[in-house]
């Protein structure tokens, strides 16, 4: 329908394509960011680095990476989520690279099998 074209094709204009990335290792995927911007601001809306490579440390050298670029390209804010707050790991991540929580969403949930 119409209305799903125009959501995607504002989408289309909302990504960082630049600062899209999917990292190889050997040919193969094995992680992605993608980033939506927002004037000097990006907001990262998905990162990720496969399960069986995650040993590899692959996370901090693909995020330090997207920054640097990121900076190059004159972005003065970055923003990573939303992350589940169970998501102890990839906050303490987070974390570590010097970012602070500034938000807290709720997560609604509804029970599809009780009538």
């Amino acid at each position: 329908p119409e209305e799903f074209r125009f959501l995607f094709e504002d989408l289309r204009r909302s990504l960082a394509m630049n600062l899209c990335f999917i990292l190889e290792l050997r040919g193969k995927p094995v992680g992605f960011a993608v980033a939506l911007k927002s004037g000097k601001r990006l907001r990262i809306l998905m990162f990720g680095i496969h399960h069986d490579f995650q040993h590899l440390c692959l996370g901090p050298l693909l995020y330090s990476e997207y920054l640097r670029q990121a900076t190059a390209q004159g972005y003065l804010v970055v923003e990573a989520g939303p992350v589940m707050k169970e998501h102890g790991a990839m906050i303490s991540a987070l974390e570590m690279m010097g970012m602070s929580p500034t938000h807290t969403y709720p997560v609604f949930e509804m029970d599809l099998c009780t009538p």
